[in-house]
């Protein structure tokens, strides 16, 4: 018998195989293994994970060649790209082409760019699916939410003629992008080019499907015009009444997602044209998702008309500051309803059990509400099969703990977070009550003071096997400890923005609890 004693490392496995073993390391990991070697630096940013990378790219006018050179030459294929050009003069775009494989591209502070250039980079980016153009700055739309919305984004603020990089929609030139099919403009009103940029539009972008349309120029709403017979998402930021009422008269058959801003709606005529927008079958015939801003000033005649006639909804989001007593009960009409917000407070003029249900309804979003046991007790009754509920900004977690489990003990999924701009964020002493709750999965606690021990905000559900900590800056090692004894079956661990947590202490928790995988994200 011939034994060999040939011994094999991972360097002999396939290329092939090796990027299968590397899709299943985190982010940190991977930029050591790219310092292994040239193959591993090739492999650590190659595959399903670029998909998961975004590029930022902070550049001044004079440095954009160097840049372009450098990005030329990298063997890197970015999917995601955002670059500032911090409103200064740009001499050229020529050669900014990333990667082949570019899908989404963000382009900050170009007040200073041109037409001519920005047609040569998007010539030179063909296969763009999102565009994000910001003439100014990007203060209201949160970095990390850019590549959750499938848009070609163009916002001008705070500037004082119309920008220059804007005319490209207008010129005559052959460019043309096929797989882009999501569009968001704004035309400001003092744009004297709104109608050729209208018409330039289907020429450019030949398949846009979705428009997200944010001005309050009425000659905007050709766009619309043009646009009806196709439109199957719409997005309406910060509208104006007389827009909006313009809005209301043009017919969408194939719209099956709405999303409308804030919206004051102060007058008989904007509440009567509301209620006639979603009374129209050939808006409300495929509406499925309908997003209205907190601070868009529904009106309980409003709410009850959407509940008549968009039975189709699975997706609603709404403020309860401006309905009326049991106007939510009539949402139980909506029987393919499987994720509902509700921001604000409702005040129930009686509080008995309420014998409709939605038994599709399985997801629950409930934020800033100043009386969450009656809605609870209303969202408990109405949906059996609540499965993921979502709590922001809780006055009084304690007492939400001790009438969860017998509202919804099917829970699987539980996630408590504050606001940012919480002044002080309350603390929950351990109680043990989530115990009870034999099916909760996961739990997710968000920017939440945890002071009196980390067991008051979760505790060992026979079935818990997740949980995620974000952006809190009082948990520490010892809370970590504590974890391991009150969750000893974990299988996965996320903290995100706790900077008290050391290496040492995840390392520690690994010791004690080495089957759970953790993850941390600063």
């Amino acid at each position: 018998m011939i034994i060999s004693e040939d011994h094999y490392s991972i360097l002999d496995l396939p290329n092939e195989v090796q990027l299968q073993i590397f899709d299943y390391l985190d982010l940190n990991t991977r930029k050591t293994t790219s310092r292994v070697c040239r193959l591993w630096n090739i492999l650590s940013f190659t595959g399903r994970c670029m998909g998961r990378i975004c590029l930022h790219l902070n550049v001044e006018g004079s440095q954009l060649e160097q840049v372009v050179t450098i990005l030329n030459a990298s063997s890197r294929r970015y999917r995601h790209v955002v670059i500032n050009f911090n409103n200064r003069f740009v001499t050229s775009i020529t050669g900014l082409r990333v990667s082949d494989v570019l899908e989404s591209l963000v382009m900050i502070g170009m007040s200073k760019v041109t037409d001519s250039q920005l047609i040569e980079l998007l010539e030179d980016n063909p296969n763009l699916k999102r565009l994000f153009l910001l003439g100014d700055r990007i203060d209201k739309y949160r970095k990390t939410r850019l590549f959750e919305l499938p848009t070609m984004r163009m916002v001008v603020r705070n500037v004082e003629r119309f920008p220059c990089w804007l005319e490209a929609l207008s010129v005559d030139s052959t460019l043309m992008i096929h797989r882009l099919n999501n569009l968001c403009v704004l035309v400001p009103s003092f744009c004297t080019s709104a109608r050729s940029i209208n018409q330039s539009i289907n020429r450019i972008f030949p398949d846009v499907r979705i428009l997200q349309l944010t001005g309050t120029d009425l000659s905007v709403a050709t766009v619309y015009e043009r646009y009806r017979l196709q439109l199957e998402k719409i997005s309406i930021l910060s509208p104006e009444n007389d827009f909006f009422l313009q809005f209301c008269r043009i017919s969408f058959p194939k719209l099956d997602y709405l999303h409308i801003d804030r919206l004051e709606i102060s007058d008989q005529q904007t509440e009567t044209s509301c209620v006639n927008l979603f009374r129209n079958e050939l808006h409300c015939a495929r509406l499925q998702t309908l997003i209205l801003h907190p601070m868009f000033m529904i009106r309980t005649a409003i709410f009850t008309t959407i509940c008549h006639y968009c039975l189709a909804l699975k997706r609603l989001k709404l403020s309860l500051d401006y309905l009326d007593g049991d106007a939510l009960k009539q949402v139980t009409r909506l029987r393919n309803l499987q994720n509902l917000t509700l921001h604000g407070t409702a005040y129930f003029h009686d509080t008995s059990r309420w014998s409709y249900q939605i038994t599709t309804l399985t997801t629950v979003s409930i934020v800033k509400n100043r009386s969450l046991i009656p809605l609870l007790q209303f969202i408990a009754d109405i949906a059996p099969n609540l499965l993921h509920l979502s709590l922001e900004d809780v006055e009084k977690p304690e007492e939400m703990f001790r009438i969860l489990p017998t509202l919804a003990g099917n829970l699987t999924h539980l996630e408590m977070s504050y606001s940012r701009n919480a002044d002080r964020p309350p603390s929950c002493h351990p109680s043990g009550l989530l115990r009870s709750m034999e099916n909760l999965e996961t739990v997710e606690i968000r920017r939440v003071t945890i002071n009196h021990g980390i067991q008051g905000w979760i505790q060992d559900a026979p079935r818990l096997r997740n949980i995620t900590i974000i952006d809190c800056a009082t948990l520490n090692d010892t809370h970590l400890i504590i974890l391991t004894t009150i969750c000893p079956k974990l299988k996965q661990l996320r903290l995100s923005n706790c900077p008290g947590i050391t290496a040492n202490g995840i390392t520690e928790f690994q010791c004690r609890i080495p089957c759970c995988t953790v993850t941390n994200d600063m």
